[in-house]
């Protein structure tokens, strides 16, 4: 909304970019926003660079969680 009224809607583009945790609704509620303030809407997925930016190397969901528990009690556990 500011933007729209320091520069106008013709100055205004809004982008979406959404993922797979992405509730449609906000989706949706972003579209109806663009389109009631007069502005261009698009939507650019992000999944592609997200995915390729996590690494979870070979180990599992839950192995992936627990390993900075498991590293803390490896590192408290040992003795000086």
């Amino acid at each position: 909304a500011l933007a729209v009224d320091a520069l106008g809607a013709d100055q205004v583009q809004a982008v979406m970019m959404p993922y797979h945790y992405t509730a449609d609704i906000s989706v949706d509620d972003a579209c109806e926003q663009a389109r009631t303030m007069g502005v261009k809407f698009s939507q650019i997925p992000i999944s592609g660079p997200v995915e390729s930016f996590i690494k979870t190397n070979d180990r599992t969901p839950l192995a992936y969680l627990v390993k900075p528990l498991a590293d803390y009690f490896a590192k408290a556990m040992r003795e000086s």
